[in-house]
């Protein structure tokens, strides 16, 4: 398979190029990597090329010779080779650059040197369209790639998803790629007009409603599950609407593990939001308390609860089922809080249960670490008292399985499992462990899987078939 990282240069860092070495070094059997970037890569690029494991290739063969810039523009009915010569000179064979050269030529009859790149997009592209056209391509700068979806989200209907097949048909700038079926901008092309709209310095720009526009930009990105960027854009946006869109992006189950991209910023945005926002969305700010108690420490995810069941209990505005349902959430949040303490989690899932009457509303396939208890195993065996837990979480078992539902499918098979795995005892461990993977088969336990496949494999490696656990 090939694997290509355009802009490599944006995203050079050590710890970028540290995985890229890793997995050279995995040699996983036919894997191509294709770094495009403008600058030389801080990676061992001479010792790697000595050992045969990679090509550089430099500007050169990328650029137009001067045979090749006189086909292109006599491809474009500009046949005197006199002018295709001096746009080669000038851009010294560099595509964009010669392409824009063809258009200002094709417009003014004049090759002048690209010492004005912005000048000559604005004189060549930009100002020979329509107002509209000027207006949607503003707005798609916004977004790295989108399809004929997002453009009718972000540009305001059908009519600007045909627009933007016109403008395809006669903008190099505006590239379709047919394995994603997406369209994107020209990374020049998109600077120019992003730099642009944020500077409000065309005359298109004044007919843009910038809230609404960040509004709609971020409505794109949860379109294609692209939840960070949404959320900046909504906070952009300001609205107390697109606040709450943000809170809202908590209550979905794939958003668990949002906080890990960038914990630091995304709390920072989220407790930002207003009070009188969050009591609209109280279940959207507990998920965030959820994902935050995953990265954070126990007393700062307990101050973020007793803040959230002082300010919650005291609004007036929120009904008494209501208020049930926020309180059982909460229970929920303190028992994985204890997931290590068993009698602890067994005491707040029972509350929790309780207060819910059914199924919790957080505990999805992401929280699951609280309900598998393969973390627990090790706490268990040192501290002697094992077989006492697995007594009291199957005493517990109604509560629990009634608020996980079918996320708990599997889950005490695998307890007994790992029992069975620590005093020796492996053929009723792997008859456990299949019987716990194909109960929670399909259920959506994401982060479950994990711990089972992880007791399957220390099951093989104990019965010394540690080349099978390696292969699988």
């Amino acid at each position: 398979p090939l694997r290509g990282c355009d802009d490599f240069h944006l995203a050079n860092s050590p710890q970028v190029n540290t995985y890229v070495e890793a997995v050279r070094r995995r040699n996983y059997p036919n894997l191509r990597i294709l770094i495009l970037t403008r600058g030389r890569p801080s990676l061992p690029l001479e010792e790697l090329r000595i050992k045969g494991v990679a090509v550089v290739i430099g500007q050169g063969p990328l650029t137009f010779s001067r045979e090749e810039s006189r086909e292109f523009f006599a491809s474009n009915g500009v046949a005197d080779p006199a002018v295709a010569d001096l746009a080669w000179e000038y851009t010294e064979g560099w595509a964009a650059a010669l392409w824009l050269s063809l258009q200002s030529y094709m417009t003014s009859g004049i090759i002048e040197p690209v010492h004005d790149l912005d000048k000559l997009i604005s004189e060549t592209i930009f100002f020979n369209y329509e107002v509209e056209d000027q207006v949607l391509l503003l707005k798609l700068s916004l977004l790295e790639r989108f399809t004929l979806r997002q453009v009718a989200i972000i540009g305001g209907g059908v009519q600007a998803s045909h627009r933007l097949q016109m403008l395809h048909d006669r903008n190099a700038f505006l590239l379709f790629e047919p394995v994603s079926d997406s369209y994107r901008l020209h990374s020049i092309f998109r600077s120019y007009l992003a730099k642009h709209l944020e500077q409000c310095a065309l005359p298109a720009c004044r007919e843009i409603d910038l809230a609404e526009l960040y509004s709609n930009a971020g409505k794109c990105c949860l379109d294609v599950e692209s939840y960070v960027q949404a959320m900046q854009f909504f906070l952009k946006a300001g609205t107390d609407e697109d606040l709450l869109q943000i809170l809202k992006i908590f209550e979905i189950p794939k958003t668990a593990n949002l906080l890990v991209l960038d914990p630091e910023k995304i709390s920072d945005l989220v407790l930002g939001i207003p009070w009188r926002i969050r009591f609209q969305c109280p279940m959207g700010y507990l998920g965030f308390i959820c994902s935050y108690l995953l990265l954070t420490t126990r007393e700062k995810g307990r101050r973020l609860l007793d803040e959230a069941e002082e300010h919650f209990g005291a609004e007036p505005g929120i009904t008494e089922d209501g208020r049930r349902a926020i309180q059982g959430e909460i229970e929920v949040c303190r028992g994985m809080m204890a997931y290590n303490a068993v009698e602890a989690l067994c005491k707040h899932y029972e509350k929790a249960y309780k207060l819910l009457r059914g199924p919790s509303r957080l505990i999805t396939g992401r929280y699951l670490w609280a309900f598998s208890y393969v973390t627990t195993v090790h706490s268990l065996f040192k501290e002697g008292d094992f077989l006492p837990h697995i007594k009291l979480l199957q005493d517990k078992r109604e509560c629990i399985e009634g608020l996980a539902g079918e996320l708990s499918a599997g889950v005490y098979e695998l307890l007994l499992a790992e029992y069975m795995l620590e005093t020796g005892e492996y053929k009723e461990a792997e008859v456990l462990i299949r019987k716990s993977l194909y109960k929670s088969a399909g259920k959506g336990q994401l982060l479950h899987t994990f711990p089972k496949t992880y007791s399957w494999y220390r099951l093989l490696i104990a019965q010394e078939h540690t080349q099978q656990a390696w292969e699988e």
